[in-house]
């Protein structure tokens, strides 16, 4: 198991058996300019396969080198990439609904500034309410 570090939220390191965490991550949201809430924690994962493929390119980076290179991420996003991002709700006073809006405005925001289009029917489609 990895662990978020502020929130202490628990996350398996492979799901579904093929999928392993490739990076934790939480979801502030500033509300009327006045006080952080922790919305939620993510773990994003990915295929073995899939990540070894970018390892044999990528591995020898650094951190830092991997976020400011342009190629490794046209690499990431011109691959088809099977992933899974796991949500762990923060904040008890929220409905799925209001957590599903958060992640709509951080991942599309995201998903729009890489490949320049509005994704709102993956987003929509592959959120899962369990």
């Amino acid at each position: 198991m990895a662990v978020e570090p502020k929130t202490g939220v628990l996350f398996p390191t492979v799901i579904d058996g093929v999928r392993r965490l490739v990076g934790i991550g939480l979801r502030k949201k500033n509300v009327f300019g006045l006080k952080n809430i922790d919305v939620y924690a993510f773990g994003v994962y990915a295929d073995a396969i899939d990540v070894n493929k970018l390892r044999e390119k990528y591995g020898v980076l650094s951190e830092s080198e991997l976020k400011n290179s342009k190629e490794f991420v046209a690499d990431v996003l011109d691959q088809d990439l099977r992933m899974t991002v796991r949500l762990q709700i923060v904040y008890g006073r929220l409905s799925i609904g209001s957590v599903r809006s958060a992640f709509e405005d951080s991942v599309g925001s995201r998903l729009k500034k890489f490949s320049g289009a509005e994704n709102k029917e993956l987003l929509q489609s592959k959120f899962n309410e369990k």
